[in-house]
């Protein structure tokens, strides 16, 4: 015999009162989230071979750079990022 409370028996109910009120904030789109969005473009450097960092939003104007082989290159803006990531795809696709 089982001597441990069944979870599903004790779980709250989904129409709990207390569970209504949560809203879960991936049930959204997040697409255009600065936060995800920044994600991705560090996740698609990585698979250039960069590391891409930035400064903090909250000190004021965003700046990022990436890094290879201890070179560092400053972009200030999200659009030099892109720029530069579409040049190293590029380079990457080319035979």
């Amino acid at each position: 015999m089982n001597d441990t409370p069944d979870t599903l028996a004790t779980a709250p109910s989904l129409a709990s009162p207390a569970l209504a009120s949560v809203i879960n904030d991936l049930d959204y789109p997040t697409g255009q989230r600065s936060g995800k969005a920044f994600a991705t473009l560090v996740a698609r450097f990585a698979l250039a071979g960069y590391q891409l960092s930035r400064t903090d939003p909250n000190d004021g104007p965003v700046t990022y750079y990436a890094a290879r082989y201890g070179l560092v290159r400053s972009l200030p803006t999200r659009a030099d990022a892109q720029q530069l990531l579409a040049h190293l795809e590029e380079l990457e696709a080319a035979p």
